[in-house]
């Protein structure tokens, strides 16, 4: 992942270099045992990466002077303190890298207008104002210690891709995901996988674009009635085929797909003049067979 967004990076940097006259527009410390932050870097950067060096905090207004900042990697230091004025004032920044660190928050980021933040790889935990004033397009936050998604809709104007995976998100209700998936109706693809999901709710009457993905296999799904949904749904279910069940014990291992879709309701389920009609709790539900 380093080595993709390192290149990516210079991709970006290479199109702004004018073919007359190039600007020192990278500033490139990687594997350099740096500490701090280096003391030499060009006022007219557009791109910064001290990747995979030893750096701990990060201090007040620490890239403030570095107006023409695009790019900010940071990733796989040790930080675990980044000052709140840290990133004040980069109004062209569009890409930050702090993935695989000992954060335990989102940083502020407050007025800054990102493409990219990146952010796996710590111990991070959400809270309400977590993406307070600031913009993302793709979120990567998988491999963290998030218990609670509710701060992510903060951004429902702007975010397109979150990746969440690897989270122990195992006591969210179905409501607490139904919210979420409800705000999150401008996306281009949510993974919650591998995050202890027992259970997901039915979206498939939110208003999502042709192209949403949905990615939510890994997760010991206890396969009942509550994601017989996920038969039959126009959301595209990337890895539905994968969806394996943890509970109840008659189906545990086997495949979401492979159970007939009477198992997923045991006892409250029959057949009548092409009709099909079952109880759920203490109401009835009826839907008509397609011949």
């Amino acid at each position: 992942m380093a080595v993709y967004i390192t290149a990516k990076i210079f991709l970006l940097c290479s199109a702004l270099c004018s073919s007359v006259k190039c600007q020192p527009f990278l500033f490139l410390r990687e594997h350099a045992g740096l500490t701090e932050i280096p003391t030499d870097i060009p006022l007219d950067v557009r791109a910064i990466i001290l990747s995979q060096n030893l750096i701990t905090n990060i201090g007040p207004k620490a890239f403030s002077k570095f107006k023409s900042l695009i790019a900010l990697s940071i990733e796989s230091n040790n930080i675990n303190v980044i000052h709140d004025d840290a990133f004040d004032g980069l109004t062209n920044l569009t890409s930050l890298q702090l993935s695989n660190n000992k954060l335990d928050r989102v940083p502020k980021l407050k007025y800054l207008e990102l493409e990219h933040l990146s952010l796996y790889g710590n111990n991070i935990q959400l809270y309400h104002n977590s993406f307070e004033d600031v913009t993302v397009n793709e979120l990567l936050l998988h491999s963290n210690k998030i218990t609670n998604l509710s701060p992510i809709m903060e951004l429902s104007e702007s975010l397109e891709i979150v990746r969440v995976r690897s989270n122990p998100l195992g006591n969210s209700s179905s409501a607490d995901l139904y919210n979420l998936m409800q705000s999150l109706t401008k996306s281009r693809r949510i993974i919650l996988s591998s995050c202890g999901l027992t259970t997901f709710p039915d979206v498939s009457l939110l208003n999502y674009s042709d192209v949403f993905q949905l990615f939510i296999a890994n997760n010991p799904f206890e396969c009942d009635a509550r994601i017989a949904w996920l038969k039959d749904t126009p959301i595209d279910v990337r890895d539905y085929t994968s969806i394996r069940c943890a509970s109840p014990s008659r189906h545990l291992g086997k495949l979401l797909h492979d159970i007939p879709l009477e198992e997923l309701y045991p006892g409250k389920f029959l057949i009548k003049k092409g009709q099909r009609f079952f109880k759920i709790s203490n109401w009835i539900a009826s839907s008509s067979l397609i011949d």
